[in-house]
């Protein structure tokens, strides 16, 4: 599983490790401190990757994209866990 981590504490988006060192390489940064992001366990969210935005549970099949896993019935194929900050962490370049 991949790992995330967040620019700031209060960040509403997370990034994978290649994407923040590219946004460093843009930003001329050789070193950046940086939350990693935790899985929520239990979450009553959940994040869609369709449209990028975080909705409740249960409101997939309410929309246009839903488009089950397992082709049949359940959870969208779209539906992605929640993350939140933990501790800091400096990544180098």
């Amino acid at each position: 599983m991949a790992k995330y981590y967040f620019e700031e504490k209060d960040s509403e988006r997370c990034y994978d490790l290649e994407t923040i060192k590219d946004r460093m390489r843009c930003e001329n940064l050789t070193e950046r401190k940086v939350f990693e992001a935790e899985r929520e366990i239990d979450a009553p969210a959940f994040f869609c990757r369709f449209d990028a935005e975080v909705y409740e549970k249960g409101s997939c099949r309410d929309c246009t994209e839903y488009t089950p896993r397992n082709k049949v019935s359940g959870i969208c194929k779209h539906n992605r866990p929640v993350y939140n900050p933990s501790k800091w962490i400096t990544i180098k370049l």
